[in-house]
């Protein structure tokens, strides 16, 4: 055949397979499934992972997400050629969570999300057999940190519960639902009380919860468990030797009335930091009775050798910003402050979370950290008892691991490793500019030294992206090929030279595994219902916002959109959103109830506005400029043709359902809009109690009353309790000016909600009482985010049916079912 006939039936082919192609639905994404946390075994010979099946294939969606009861677990041998398989007998009606392997790789820890419980257990490598425990894991914890600890390659460390009660981050909704239906039950018999009591003051008890659970050590081999302390802890760090535990275990706290809340530090508990000696089984030694001590992960660790504890901390009265780094010697029990001379440790706020670094430098403490009264960028250096603190010559470069005697460090395309004597040695000589990649490199404050990197490239220009498996012993460095230019990489094992990788060619998810001799194996494929099936195609825009600074917003066109030709436009805003580089929503293989590519499945853009917020500027105006930052980019997508501006939407969650009511209250650019779980009353929704608290005689987990810090110091940004501020709550509140809005509004919200459910019902009412055109769409049972399949797709219905009234895209507007 002739080459301009093989053309013409080419171009045929790709024209008939885009003819072909399914626009994506809400039914699509119900059938997602995914492949979920991947481990290689130490020596790399297995693989494990969780399979998640079809998610509309639970049987149930009142338990938490974060333990999926579709899931699996699964392990591939690599030195056979052997499908995967389950990793042992498995209920179809439990979910499996992967957890741990032991230091020998002979067990591995997971977790069964039961019907009525969680269990712990362990399997057995080389016996095929699983044992469980017969305690409850305390899921606060697990939800926080995963699974259990190993102490020994026969022992490990977990918090459990003694309560008979369902964690309620196990639980999510239904144990809730059930016991406030038994409440209501025995009020109608009249025989016994229904009270629960919450004290204040003098009234608040502020004693370890003992009776309701603890930390234990359980034998991997016998099953057998003893309790070493009583209450609720949320951090485990075993001592390196295996032979003390660091725990921190939490307490309700009275708050400082003068200091605003601060949000996601636990500011309703007092976090308690207990040493446990595992070998004389002694009371646990509190070693800073005076602290509020961090709980994040990466603010906390053992020195490699074990004697020292460092831990980030503040004092009653002090804020985050001013806490300080303490050391707790093993040796003589004592604990005092860091050797930090007049310097003070570099406090960096990451979104809304605190985030000093700090790592081990043998048993020498390095700290990134600042000198008295400059304004120059923070620096590293090194802690020595008894003198002043040394520079490390380290500029421009970040902390990335660290060795058993030397720091590990990045930066412009490099690694390099930094001794501490200051001496620099470059680990990256021979290869092209490199960034590190995920899968070796262990938390700030990890007593366990970086024994291996994961190093991507930041170029490829062959066409042919690699990673290097960076032998920190002293080993050759193994460079091993990735799948693709799109692949993820999930794990990696420097003992086998393998790496792990998610791809998703035409949609359907693979699981394989390249290794550095060049062989490449496909273990596992899901999603193939997508095949075929259509998202929308993400454009960067690049503008100027209403200040003349440079943003970067995001556009999901649909599918099959020609260019020059303006469609109606969704505008999906979430102030804090600083669009970058790559597109910031989800993917088409994303088990999401929100998922862009579904709007975009029926024909609309998704604009996604860059809305940067600099929450640690206390106290702000939210609304102020919003709507202005908001159309800046809005004008950039209508400027650009992809944007009709006769058939705009506007649209959030959360706080973007804040924002979205906030907008059309300061412009009618908008024929339509959609505020899902928003807030809109900053006053009256101060306080209020998360539904799944209400049954609670005391709180497990006290930050989930958390409108309190939200409004003081996170996305509400008043930086004080209304009595003291009340203009501002007023001026910041969407409902204060509902006067003001003409755009119809829908209002979209769960009954159990951590934002109470009576924000949307004030703002209804407000709407009602005024005649403007509004629907409020209540969802029993659900919560901040929807779960169940059917409320899934009714929530779609009624949007699809919104905007094609509004948008003039159907009948002239009616009252929508």
């Amino acid at each position: 055949m002739k080459p301009v006939g093989v053309l013409l039936l080419l171009v045929a082919g790709l024209v008939a397979q885009a003819q072909a192609a399914t626009p994506f639905t809400v039914d699509h994404m119900l059938q997602h499934e995914d492949i979920g946390t991947t481990a290689f075994s130490p020596d790399g010979r297995y693989l494990v992972f969780e399979r998640h099946g079809r998610f509309e294939d639970q049987t149930e969606f009142g338990r938490t997400p974060y333990l999926d009861h579709r899931s699996k677990l699964y392990v591939a041998d690599l030195e056979g050629k052997d499908r995967p398989r389950l990793l042992f007998d498995q209920a179809r009606e439990d979910g499996y969570w992967l957890g741990a392997f032991s230091p020998d790789g002979r067990r591995l820890s997971y977790l069964r999300a039961a019907a009525d419980r969680p269990v712990a257990g362990v399997y057995d490598f080389k016996t095929g057999r699983t044992l469980e425990f017969g305690f409850r894991p305390d899921l606060i914890y697990v939800w926080w940190r995963r699974n259990a600890t190993w102490l020994s390659d026969t022992e490990l460390v977990f918090p459990v519960t003694g309560s008979q009660r369902l964690s309620r981050v196990y639980s999510r909704f239904a144990e809730q639902m059930e016991a406030q239906a038994r409440a209501w039950t025995t009020m109608r018999q009249g025989r016994q009380p229904t009270a629960s009591a919450l004290g204040s003051g003098r009234h608040l008890d502020t004693r370890p919860r003992e009776q309701r659970g603890g930390l234990v050590v359980a034998d991997a081999i016998t099953g057998d468990h003893r309790l070493i302390g009583g209450g609720t802890f949320i951090t485990v760090v075993p001592s390196p030797d295996g032979r003390a535990v660091a725990a921190i275990r939490v307490a309700p706290r009275r708050l400082d009335p003068d200091q605003p809340a601060e949000a996601f530090t636990a500011p309703f508990w007092r976090k308690e930091l207990l040493i446990f000696d595992l070998e004389s089984g002694g009371p646990p030694v509190s070693v800073c009775e005076r602290c509020d001590v961090h709980h994040f992960p990466n603010t906390q660790g053992w020195s490699p050798a074990g004697g020292t504890y460092v831990f980030f901390a503040r004092q009653a009265g002090q804020r985050w910003r001013q806490a300080g780094l303490r050391l707790f010697d093993r040796r003589t029990g004592t604990t005092g402050p860091a050797p930090m001379g007049n310097l003070s440790v570099h406090v960096a706020r990451v979104g809304s979370f605190w985030d000093p670094k700090f790592a081990w430098l043998g048993e020498q403490l390095a700290v990134l950290a600042n000198a008295p009264g400059s304004d120059a960028v923070p620096s590293w250096y090194l802690l020595k008892a008894g003198a002043a603190p040394t520079g490390l010559p380290v500029e421009g470069l970040t902390l990335v691991g660290f060795g058993e005697d030397a720091l590990l460090m990045a930066g412009d395309g490099d690694v390099w490793s930094v001794s501490a004597a200051g001496e620099r040695h470059l680990l990256t000589g021979d290869l092209a500019p490199v960034r590190v990649g995920p899968g070796l490199t262990p938390a700030y404050g990890s007593p366990t030294a970086t024994r291996a990197l994961v190093l991507e490239p930041i170029d490829a220009p062959d066409g042919r992206p690699a990673v290097t498996i960076l032998d920190l012993a002293g080993g050759p460095p193994a460079r091993v090929t990735t799948p693709s230019p799109r692949a993820r990489l999930l794990a990696a094992s420097a003992a086998a030279g393998r790496v792990a990788y998610r791809d998703n060619p035409d949609n359907v998810g693979v699981l394989s595994v390249a290794h550095a001799d060049g062989r490449r194996r496909a273990l596992m494929r899901v999603n193939r219902h997508l095949t075929g099936v259509v998202g929308g195609t993400p454009v960067r825009l690049d503008h100027a916002g209403p200040d003349g600074q440079a943003l970067t917003s995001w556009l999901l066109l649909p599918p099959g959109h020609q260019a020059g030709t303006p469609v109606p436009t969704v505008v999906e805003i979430y102030p804090g959103r600083s669009s970058g580089a790559t597109y910031p929503g989800y993917a088409l293989w994303d088990m999401h109830a929100l998922n862009f590519h579904i709007l975009a499945g029926q024909g609309y853009a998704v604009l996604l506005p860059a809305i940067p917020v600099t929450y640690h500027h206390l106290p702000r105006e939210p609304l102020d400029g919003l709507a202005e930052i908001i159309l800046s980019a809005v004008d950039a997508a209508v400027a650009a043709g992809y944007a009709d501006p006769d058939r705009l939407a506007v649209q959030g969650h959360s706080y973007g359902g804040y924002s979205t009511v906030g907008v059309i209250g300061r412009t009618d650019r908008f024929k339509a809009a959609v505020a899902k779980a928003g807030l809109y009353n900053l006053i009256s929704a101060y306080g209020t109690f998360q539904p799944t608290e209400r049954m609670d005689e005391h709180f497990e987990g006290a930050w989930w009353p958390f409108t309190e810090s939200w409004a003081e110091t996170y996305q509400g940004g008043m930086a004080a309790p209304p009595w003291r501020d009340t203009g501002r709550y007023l001026r910041n509140s969407p409902l204060m000016q509902v006067q003001a809005i003409d755009t119809p509004v829908m209002l979209l919200h769960g009954d159990l909600d951590l934002i109470s459910i009576t924000q949307a019902e004030e703002m209804y009412s407000a709407l009602y009482r005024l005649d403007k055109d509004a629907m409020f769409v209540r969802y029993w049972g659900e919560g901040h985010v929807f779960n169940s399949p059917a409320n899934i797709r009714d929530m779609w219905r009624r949007i699809f049916a919104w905007y094609d009234v509004h948008l003039r895209r159907a009948a002239p507007p009616s009252p929508i079912p």
